[in-house]
């Protein structure tokens, strides 16, 4: 009867620790891939990435977060934290926002050929998913201290069977 407590002590410490550091604070391994934690320590938000799929780019310069590029170089998952803010300098609500990422005002590659499968707006998060130009993307935001995180994992369609089965893990990770 004594170990159940001391396995839910070491439980909870581990925990702790995955969440704080430098980005790499733990590793778990699902379905034979390998997984890295990057945890941003300013605004406290962690992602799962997988190792030797994704490679992290340093942390941005204002601290904000980090992009993760495939072995080719190409950008495939950035997590940010930022706060936005409408043409009069207020900040959005997570509402207004999901209303804005749904209609693709943020959309760098533009609207053109965007095509949206999913979405859902929860009490402190949204998701958006679908197809953009060639592309699948996953985006995530959730509601934080200090604004909005975000997760935006954009790869290949004929990449699916490669990054379908991580996206899982990477968007289940994001808090």
């Amino acid at each position: 009867m004594n170990k159940f407590p001391a396995f839910l002590l070491a439980a909870f410490v581990f925990a702790v620790a995955a969440c704080t550091g430098n980005g790499n604070a733990s590793k778990s391994e699902t379905s034979g891939q390998t997984y890295a934690s990057y945890c941003n320590s300013t605004y406290n938000f962690c992602v799962d990435y997988p190792e030797g799929l994704l490679y992290p780019q340093p942390e941005s310069d204002n601290g904000d977060g980090r992009s993760f590029k495939d072995k080719n170089g190409n950008k495939v998952l950035i997590v940010y934290r930022t706060v936005p803010m409408d043409e009069t300098g207020e900040t959005l609500t997570l509402d207004q926002q999901f209303e804005i990422d749904l209609r693709g005002m943020n959309n760098p590659a533009g609207n053109e050929g965007r095509t949206i499968t999913y979405n859902r707006l929860g009490k402190n998060f949204y998701v958006i998913s679908g197809f953009n130009q060639g592309k699948i993307f996953y985006q995530k935001t959730v509601l934080i201290k200090a604004g909005l995180a975000y997760a935006y994992m954009e790869y290949p369609e004929a990449e699916k069977e490669v990054y379908g089965p991580v996206a899982k893990k990477i968007f289940t990770s994001f808090k």
